[in-house]
């Protein structure tokens, strides 16, 4: 489960730049809690911005932690 992901000196990225699943407002419909983290979780992300402002970067980021990372431990 993705909780957090941040990147930062990859490609394009140079400054730490933050994915988070974490619900900011947790009365929404959608969040779904997760009661041993104590945070609600969005079950979807999306990445966005202008032209060349690094969204692929941030995608081949997470598929180079996939290829790194092919099974995690079950909780």
């Amino acid at each position: 489960m993705l909780i957090r992901f941040e990147v930062a000196n990859f490609r394009s990225i140079l400054t730490p730049v933050e994915l988070s699943m974490v619900a900011v407002d947790r009365d929404r419909q959608e969040a779904r809690p997760v009661a041993n983290l104590g945070e609600s979780l969005l079950p979807v992300a999306a990445v966005f911005g202008p032209n060349a402002s690094g969204k692929s970067n941030v995608v081949a980021a997470l598929a180079w932690l996939q290829m790194l990372a092919p099974e995690s431990p079950s909780a």
